[in-house]
C-alpha cells in the first residue's frame, strides 16, 4: 500500500491510471489476454462480476495474469507532465480502479517507481471511494488530481486542483464548471471516429467481388438483381467489419510492437476495448440478418464467410500456406455470395479462376509482410521465416499464372460461345494479366506494394486502366458494342 511521505515538499500529483496515464482499461485489456489464453476463464470473469461486483473480477483476473504489460498504448503528454512534475520535487502518485498489485508490476516494468492505491480485497477504488482514500491520506484539497472518467467528477471536489485529460467535451466542460482546472490534456481521438476506421470501409472493395457473377451473367441491367446484389454487398460489409474488429482485438499487443498497425484504433486505444467487444456481435448480426432478409441460402453462404473468419483469426492465419489458402476462400466465398443473392449459378471457371488468382495475392500479402520483418527487426512472423520469402514468391507466381491458364482454357471452350459470340475479342485478356500479375510480384520485391494487395490495386493507375481495358473487350465480345 501507498505511504504518505514524511517531508512534502509540493502539492502531491496523483494519476489516473486508465484513460489517463495510459489510454485503454487495464480489466478489458486481461479479458482479452484471457480470451486468448483461457475462453473459459474470461466467461468465468465476467459470471464473477455479476454474481460478486467488480471487484472479485479483477482480483481473480490479477492472480491469473499477474504480468507486467508493457504494450500499453501511454499518453506521452501526461506522462511527460507528471516525469517533469517529479523532477521539480512534487511527489507522483498513482490512484486507480485497477488491481492495485497489477498496476505496480506495469509501472515498475516501465521504470517508474511511483507509489500506488488501487483496488484490492477491502474494495473498488473509484468515485468516491478513491476520494475518500486520497482525503484521508493527504487532506481535503491536499493533493491535485488527474483523471478522465465520470467517476472522476466525484473525486476532483476533494482535490486541490484538476488535470483533465482524454475527457469527452460534455465532462470537460462539467470539469470546468467546477472551476480548479489547472490543466487540460485534450482527448485526441474521436471514439466514433475510431470505430468507423477500425470496420475498414477500404476493405469492402474487396467486397465488389460479389458484383461479378451478375457481370458475368450478363445482368447487370437487371435492377432488381443489382438490388439484391448491392443488399448482399452491404450484408458481407457488416459481417466483414464485424470480423476486422474481432482480429484487431485477438492481435492488439502484436498490432503494438508493428511499425505501422501500432495505429490501429484498438491498439492506439482511440477505440476502447469494450466498444469492439460490443460492436463486433452488433455488426455481424446486422450483416446476417440482412443476408437472411435477401435469402436464406445466402445467409448460410454468409455463416460460412464468419465463421471461416473466425477460424482464421483464432488459427489457421497462424498455418504457412494454409492462411493464404484460407484467404483465397474467403475471397471465393463472396464471389458464391453474389451469386447465390442474384440466383445465378457459379460457373466453375470463374470459381478455379478466382481461387488461384486470389491465393496468388494471399500469398502476396505474406510476401511483402516478409520482407518488412528486418525493419521490425524479426525473422519470423506468423509461422513464415524470413528465408521462406523466395519460396512464398514462386508459389504466388505459380498460382497466378495457374489462374491465366484457367482464363485460355476457358476462352478455348465450347461454353465462352454461350456469353461472347465473338471470343477473339477475349485473346488479349490473358497477355495483359500474365502483365499486370509480373508487374505487382516485381514491386512487390522491390518493397513498392502495400501489405494489402487490394488497397494497392485500388490506388493503382494501371490497374484501373487494365480494368477498364478488360472491361471494354468484354463488352465487345459480347456484342454489346
Amino acid at each position: 500500500m501507498a505511504r504518505k511521505p514524511t517531508n512534502i515538499i509540493a502539492t502531491p500529483l496523483v494519476l489516473d491510471f486508465d484513460g489517463t496515464l495510459q489510454h485503454t482499461d487495464l480489466f478489458w485489456e486481461g479479458f482479452m489476454l484471457l480470451i486468448k489464453t483461457n475462453p473459459a476463464y474470461a466467461l468465468y470473469v465476467l459470471a464473477l462480476v455479476a454474481l460478486r461486483g467488480k471487484t472479485a473480477g479483477k482480483l481473480w483476473m490479477m492472480q491469473r495474469l499477474n504480468q507486467p504489460l508493457i504494450t500499453l498504448p501511454w499518453d506521452t503528454r501526461v506522462l511527460a507532465a507528471a516525469k517533469a512534475a517529479e523532477a521539480s520535487g512534487q511527489p507522483v502518485y498513482v490512484a486507480t480502479g485497477s488491481a492495485q498489485a497489477w498496476v505496480e508490476k506495469i509501472l515498475r516494468a516501465q521504470g517508474l517507481n511511483w507509489p500506488v492505491f488501487g483496488t484490492d480485497a477491502s474494495g473498488n477504488l473509484i468515485s468516491r471511494a478513491k476520494a475518500a482514500k486520497l482525503t484521508q491520506e493527504f487532506g481535503a484539497q491536499g493533493f491535485i488530481y488527474a483523471g478522465n472518467s465520470r467517476a472522476d467528477v466525484r473525486v476532483w471536489p476533494a482535490a486541490q486542483s484538476a488535470w483533465v485529460a482524454n475527457a469527452s467535451p460534455r465532462l470537460l466542460k462539467k470539469a470546468h464548471k467546477q472551476g480548479m482546472v489547472s490543466a487540460t490534456f485534450v482527448r485526441q481521438h474521436n471514439p466514433w471516429a475510431a470505430l468507423a476506421t477500425a470496420m475498414r470501409p477500404h476493405q469492402w472493395l474487396k467486397n465488389l467481388l460479389l458484383f461479378v457473377p451478375l457481370l458475368a451473367s450478363h445482368q447487370g441491367l437487371n435492377l432488381a438483381l443489382l438490388g439484391a446484389a448491392v443488399l448482399a454487398f452491404v450484408a458481407f460489409s457488416l459481417a466483414a467489419s464485424g470480423a476486422y474488429v474481432w482480429n484487431d482485438l485477438l492481435d492488439i499487443e502484436a498490432d503494438r510492437t508493428h511499425p505501422r498497425k501500432h495505429k490501429r484504433p484498438l491498439a492506439s486505444g482511440a477505440l476502447p476495448i469494450l466498444w469492439g467487444l460490443f460492436f463486433t456481435p452488433l455488426l455481424l448480426a446486422g450483416g446476417l440478418a440482412l443476408a437472411l432478409f435477401i435469402s436464406p441460402l445466402l445467409a448460410l453462404v454468409l455463416g460460412a464467410y464468419v465463421a471461416l473468419t473466425f477460424v482464421y483469426s483464432g488459427w489457421l492465419k497462424h498455418l504457412p500456406v494454409a492462411d493464404a489458402a484460407t484467404l483465397a476462400t474467403l475471397w471465393g466465398l463472396r464471389l458464391l455470395g453474389g451469386a447465390v443473392a442474384v440466383g445465378v449459378t457459379l460457373s466453375h471457371w470463374l470459381g478455379l479462376f478466382g481461387f488461384l488468382l486470389f491465393f496468388s495475392l494471399a500469398l502476396l500479402k505474406r510476401y511483402t509482410e516478409l520482407l518488412d520483418l528486418p525493419k521490425r527487426k524479426q525473422t519470423s512472423a506468423r509461422g513464415y521465416a524470413f528465408t521462406d520469402a523466395p519460396l512464398v514468391a514462386m508459389q504466388g507466381l505459380a498460382s497466378g499464372m495457374l489462374a491465366v491458364l484457367v482464363v485460355a482454357l476457358y476462352l478455348n471452350s465450347p461454353e465462352v460461345l454461350i456469353l461472347y459470340p465473338t471470343p477473339l475479342w477475349l485473346a488479349p485478356v490473358c497477355p495483359l494479366l500474365v502483365w499486370w500479375l509480373g508487374r505487382v510480384w516485381l514491386l512487390a520485391h522491390r518493397g513498392l506494394v502495400n501489405e494489402d494487395p487490394i488497397v494497392f490495386a485500388a490506388t493503382d493507375k494501371p490497374t484501373w486502366v487494365l480494368a477498364t481495358a478488360m472491361a471494354g473487350l468484354m463488352l465487345l465480345a459480347s456484342g454489346a458494342l
